[in-house]
């Protein structure tokens, strides 16, 4: 097993407004320049299928494993002889709201997958969350949004 941990905080947004922003997949690419499109098999619950297109055309398909609004949700991606899990949590201390991704990949092929996919999904992960907060300002009016330390 392999783990990585990314962080990202924020001051000036409201975390019920990033839940909406979140569990709106169709919407996902707006926010998140990989993805050319995305669809779920329902509601934005524990066990539904999202259906992701990627940029290259390629298709990946993630389960929603646990989805506790408004707190995190985990998704699971399967690779041949890999699985990725990928848990999304939202802290909020104060007026500090903090986006706490962490990346976990098992199996036997695990290392393949993670230099082939997973570190640019770390790379990119950064970008991923200010894309989403970009989008609540956008759909929200939000004030000013501070990144702290």
């Amino acid at each position: 097993m392999w783990c990585k941990v990314k962080s990202y905080k924020v001051i000036g947004i409201n975390l019920e407004q990033v839940w909406q922003v979140w569990s709106d997949v169709t919407n996902w690419h707006i926010w998140q320049k990989d993805i050319k499109s995305a669809t779920i098999d329902g509601l934005f619950i524990t066990g539904s299928q999202i259906k992701l297109k990627l940029q290259d055309d390629s298709i990946i398909t993630m389960s929603l494993t646990e989805v506790k609004p408004y707190e995190r949700f985990m998704d699971l991606t399967k690779f041949f002889l890999a699985r990725m899990y990928a848990t999304h949590e939202f802290i909020i201390d104060g007026d500090i709201l903090e986006f706490r991704d962490t990346f976990k990949i098992y199996g036997i092929l695990g290392f393949f997958w993670r230099k082939l996919i997973l570190e640019k999904v770390i790379d990119s992960d950064q970008e991923q969350t200010v894309g989403l907060i970009k989008r609540v300002i956008e759909l929200h009016q939000v004030g000013e949004v501070k990144h702290v330390k």
